[in-house]
């Protein structure tokens, strides 16, 4: 069972504790705050709500049992350490890249291996974490032949996910040019 404790409209978790291994962040929540869930190695799983802008820096650091994430497209800004030293963490998923991210977000996530992200942005998310090439993650699109349980059950479903990546990554560059105007 967990215990939060909020800011006072309850759009913030300022500190979270709890000795369950599933965590889920009630909807409305906007924010986690800097350090809430940290130092904690009984999570193992933590279900973002829809509603969510905005990790902390260090919300999550040190939780030594965390193993997989997905972050919704809700998120916009995920700050230093989020989840720095989750030794544990394997895989997480995007929905979509975040305006701001620290590089340091998964700092220290040593068997941290694959990383999801939508079809078109393996290139942008690897540049706002500074990855090279060859580092230790497999940055894999959504719609890669090689996301897990993401291949296409025939052509018609090839067709559908391309087209909406194909438009996701138009309004990025939309957004992009408009931003360097």
């Amino acid at each position: 069972m967990e215990q939060y404790e909020y800011s006072e409209d309850k759009k913030k978790i300022i500190s979270c504790k709890t000795d369950g291994c599933r965590v889920e962040i009630p909807e409305g929540v906007e924010v986690i705050g800097e350090g809430a869930f940290q130092d904690n190695d009984t999570i193992e799983e933590v279900v973002f709500p829809s509603t969510l802008r905005k990790i902390g820096k260090e919300a999550f650091s040190d939780c030594s049992g965390l193993k997989k994430i997905h972050i919704p497209a809700s998120v916009e800004e995920i700050r230093g350490f989020a989840f720095g030293d989750c030794d544990s963490l394997r895989e997480v998923e995007f929905d979509d890249l975040p305006d701001d991210m620290a590089r340091s977000v998964f700092d220290d996530c040593d068997d941290l291996r694959t990383i999801i992200v939508p079809d078109g942005m393996a290139k942008d998310f690897r540049k706002a974490l500074h990855l090279g090439h060859d580092g230790d993650f497999l940055v894999v699109q959504k719609d890669s032949p090689n996301a897990p349980g993401n291949a296409p059950k025939d052509e018609k479903e090839y067709k559908e996910k391309k087209a909406k990546a194909d438009k996701k990554k138009d309004k990025k560059d939309k957004k992009d040019k408009k931003d360097k105007k």
